[in-house]
């Protein structure tokens, strides 16, 4: 979200008025992590809250076919270091992500029957990772292997499309590769495989 905000920024008539410092500068140049928040320096704007919320919902409001959105009708503002030199204006701006950028037309699951997920069990990782490092495995809590190609795509089908963002228009299809004859076989959850 911080980062769209930027390139919002950054194509905005404000781009030469704003001046990026602190974490996020920093981050950008490698010398720290990422931040949980944008320090700007403005020239030729008020400190004042009023007129800062105004510049960032300006900003903010700037259509970038991204999929996020900020609610620029409930920013907040409070003056941050009153009894520093210079005061500074705290912005809050609630943001999100919309559900897709574009429609989906076809979602398609391959798997293939010489996968490496299929070379181990859960138990058996855990247990290989434990000798390699001499602590349990903390996360992930399940590897997700799986014994058959074809009924793991299957499930993976389901899931695919039991899933709230998918809409039930997408088609969703599976297949698996046999990587010894290069044959495409498409697989269906409720009936027989068809190799093509």
């Amino acid at each position: 979200m911080l980062e769209r905000f930027l390139y919002r920024l950054s194509v905005s008539a404000h781009r030469d008025h704003l001046i990026l410092k602190g974490g996020m500068l920093l981050s950008a140049f490698g010398q720290r992590r990422p931040t949980r928040d944008i320090d700007l320096l403005a020239k030729a704007t008020p400190n004042e809250p009023a007129a800062v919320a105004a510049l960032v919902s300006e900003i903010a409001a700037l259509q970038a076919g991204d999929g996020v959105s900020y609610e620029t009708s409930q920013i907040t503002t409070r003056i941050i270091r009153e009894q520093d030199l210079y005061a500074a204006v705290r912005v809050a701006v609630p943001a999100r992500i919309g559900r897709g950028l574009q429609p989906l037309k076809e979602i398609m699951i391959i798997n293939h029957d010489d996968c490496g997920m299929l070379k181990f069990t859960d138990g058996e990782m855990e247990d290989r990772l434990r000798k390699q490092t001499g602590t349990a495995p903390i996360a992930p809590a399940k590897f997700y292997s799986f014994t058959d190609a074809e009924a793991n795509t299957k499930e993976q089908i389901r899931k695919t499309r039991s899933h709230p963002w998918i809409s039930p228009d997408v088609p969703v299809r599976g297949f698996v590769f046999d990587e010894n004859t290069g044959r495409l076989s498409e697989v269906f959850p409720d009936r027989e495989t068809a190799t093509s």
